[in-house]
């Protein structure tokens, strides 16, 4: 008799179950203790940092064009910061318009 092909997905299923909660064992043991979470912290950040390169490692050419990006995300970022506050003074007036028009029609109820 095969294997079928439901029993080793099911198979697979349960064993990457069981790995997914080894490590989130594994990983609240560390966040438990204070000082392993600081190492695995310090690791992570040290790790992330070597993976990009530093800007003064990089060619004129490719320093210009990272900055052109940054400028462009900066640009974007502030843009964006700026939406929200014109928005909220329209949804405010629009809701002040809605409530007006609500209390006015209940008046009108009212006095009849």
């Amino acid at each position: 008799m095969g294997k079928t092909k439901e029993n080793s997905s099911q198979k697979l299923e349960k064993r990457r179950e069981a790995k997914k909660m080894s490590m989130r064992r594994a990983r609240q043991k560390i966040r438990n203790d204070p000082i392993r979470y600081a190492e695995e912290k310090a690791k992570d950040r040290e790790r992330k940092r070597k993976s990009r390169p530093h800007i003064q490692d990089l060619s004129e050419r490719n320093q210009r064009k990272v900055r052109k990006e940054w400028k462009e995300r900066s640009k974007r970022y502030r843009q964006r910061k700026k939406l929200p506050k014109k928005m909220k003074s329209i949804k405010i007036t629009f809701w002040n318009q809605l409530l007006h028009q609500y209390w006015k029609s209940q008046v009108q109820v009212l006095k009849k």
